[in-house]
């Protein structure tokens, strides 16, 4: 049993002795009813002044006075210098102590109203009717006593119902968060959480708003505010769905860290937006988020939301990040009051033409194609064929009509995809001839850089080769391939000067 527990217990008692003493109080007659009852009077008085005095005494200190967190300058200063995950751990285990106390004191406050509330009450009756004491005795049980009963064993039970908090050393894995996410959504199908109601029936009067008012939300607020991807999957697309999810919290997967562990932070969803079209659990969806952390906003996917519970690590995180940015942090009593429309979002019932709204645009990004355009083509011939048979004209002429109109945007989006076919067609053969001249200008280039010409009268070169006889004579024989070279015969001289002298030259020669 928690330290919660045994005070709720303990405030209790006080009441159950009250209690006991007027009921083991035997019935006398009506002339010794009145000491009686003024001993019975004088006695609770002074257990339940006893009870309150204690009590507000114990709860009027305040624990951490610098930031609610830390007792002095010097023990944040401690705190800063121990490693990161015993830092949170023991800021986790202040923040519970420190909630734990003030529930401690809000319920020692209640009680003491109350009991004001009863003595006013008890008085006024005695004052205005005598045989109030009389009565009073028999029944034993005051109705101030009866609520302030009521209200502590409805805080109980709700403290017994709230859902265990992940510390800070738990894993971030996704495939932990998958295995977590999955009794998650089956309490949100039912319900939203497992917190369905029971804060709303505790903090009703009007002090105990002022007071939610003025608090901030705690990690089990923030979770039972937070949307997963499962939700989104579920609800997105439906009317008004940007009202419901505004102000709400996510958790978002933002990488890995140096160490390969998986990273997530808190964030506040702004608004919802347009985004190209995406798969999310196997629908089609064209929407996203812009999710605020501080003074930062982002625009992130259903997708990359997570299903698992925001850890204390995280939750603290965000509140740094938002104390950081000098920006206020959502009250409970706005928790409560959001809380409140997300259960009537899980309630709702759509109206058909609700449905049929939805049913269309999750038709036209999904897109009818292939055996489901059989189907749907051969589901309408079917009920035309089942009109025509029962005589119904009107039925008929509509289901016509649908169906021209279904094979009329079947036929055009066959006919889009043969003019891509074709497009596609044509740009494949453009590139075939590109690929082709361009080989054919590189071999060409190549040629050049080389400067080789084919020449029939240059010299070949050619290889000598040695041969052996048996009787050792060496023999030197060329190439077989190797083309003879062009001799030109030598004229003796005496032929020319004979050649000369055979010409007949006239020359006149003037002296």
């Amino acid at each position: 049993m928690s330290d919660s527990d045994d005070d709720l217990l303990a405030l209790a008692e006080v009441g159950s002795e009250v209690e006991s003493d007027s009921i083991s109080q035997p019935v006398k007659d009506d002339s010794s009813d009145e000491d009686d009852d003024d001993d019975n009077i004088q006695s609770r008085r002074t257990i339940k002044s006893r009870s309150s005095s204690s009590t507000a005494s114990s709860n009027d200190g305040v624990l951490y006075p610098l930031e609610n967190k830390y007792k002095n300058a010097e023990d944040r200063a401690k705190l800063l210098a121990l490693p990161e995950i015993e830092r949170e751990q023991i800021l986790y285990d202040r923040a519970q102590e420190v909630q734990k106390h003030a529930e401690r004191k809000y319920l020692a406050d209640r009680m003491q109203k109350m009991s004001k509330m009863s003595k006013m009450a008890r008085s006024a009756g005695d004052e205005s009717t005598p045989s109030a004491k009389r009565q009073r005795g028999t029944t034993g049980v005051s109705s101030g006593t009866k609520s302030s009963l009521e209200m502590l064993k409805k805080r109980r039970a709700q403290i017994k119902r709230r859902p265990g908090v992940r510390g800070v050393d738990d894993s971030d894995d996704e495939e932990s968060d998958e295995d977590e996410s999955q009794d998650e959504s089956a309490e949100e199908s039912d319900g939203y959480s497992q917190d369905s109601g029971s804060e709303s029936d505790v903090y009703a009067s009007e002090e105990e708003k002022d007071t939610l008012s003025k608090q901030q939300i705690t990690l089990s607020d923030a979770n039972k505010l937070r949307w997963g991807r499962d939700l989104f999957g579920r609800y997105a697309q439906y009317p008004d769905f940007e009202h419901y999810v505004q102000n709400c919290f996510v958790r978002v997967n933002i990488g890995t860290n140096r160490r390969g562990e998986v990273v997530y932070r808190m964030g506040v969803v702004k608004r919802v937006v347009s985004a190209k079209p995406y798969d999310l659990n196997g629908r089609t969806v064209d929407e996203a988020l812009v999710v605020a952390a501080g003074s930062s906003e982002r625009q992130v996917g259903f997708h990359i939301c997570s299903n698992a519970p925001i850890s204390s690590s995280e939750f603290e995180y965000w509140l740094n990040t938002m104390k950081e940015a000098k920006l206020p942090v959502m009250s409970r009593r706005r928790a409560e009051q959001k809380f409140r429309e997300i259960r009537e979002l899980s309630k709702k019932k759509l109206t058909s033409a609700e449905i049929d709204e939805l049913v269309t645009r999750r038709a036209k990004l999904n897109g009818i194609r292939g055996a489901g355009a059989v189907l749907v083509k051969s589901d309408l011939v079917h009920q035309r064929e089942i009109a025509k048979a029962s005589g119904d004209a009107q039925m008929v002429s509509e289901i016509t009509k649908k169906l021209d109109k279904y094979q009329v945007n079947t036929a055009s989006s066959s006919e889009s995809s043969s003019i891509l076919t074709k497009v596609n067609e044509r740009n494949r053969r453009a590139n075939v001839e590109t690929v082709r001249r361009a080989e054919i200008q590189h071999n060409v280039e190549r040629r050049n850089k080389k400067g080789t010409t084919s020449d029939p009268f240059s010299r070949l070169k050619t290889t000598a080769k040695m041969f052996y006889d048996s009787n050792g004579k060496v023999q030197l024989e060329t190439d077989v391939s190797a083309e003879p070279e062009l001799s030109i015969e030598s004229t003796p001289l005496d032929a020319v000067d004979d050649l000369i002298a055979s010409l007949d030259i006239k020359l006149d020669i003037v002296i």
